[in-house]
């Protein structure tokens, strides 16, 4: 993985100025959670939804719910 180039320019991410909202899945198969967590926290201001009862497709297979979720970030609403 050393071989492969930057995928992000994390001084630019750093930088951000806009709201980011991200579904972040525990147990995704296709991202490591870790990897996942890491990345948004390079993200100025970025806040995440972080599930274990949804999956990587969840956005296409649950997309009322991943919205609605998103949608609870951004207007600071808490359960």
């Amino acid at each position: 993985m050393d071989d492969w180039p930057a995928l992000y320019d994390e001084s630019q991410l750093a930088k951000n100025e806009v709201p980011v909202y991200a579904a972040t899945y525990i147990d995704d198969m296709y991202v490591d959670f870790d990897l996942a967590r890491e990345t948004a926290s390079k993200i100025k201001g970025c806040k995440e939804f972080i599930t274990n009862v949804m999956y990587h497709n969840a956005l296409s297979s649950k997309s009322d719910e991943v919205m609605r979720q998103l949608f609870a970030l951004r207007d600071d609403v808490v359960d």
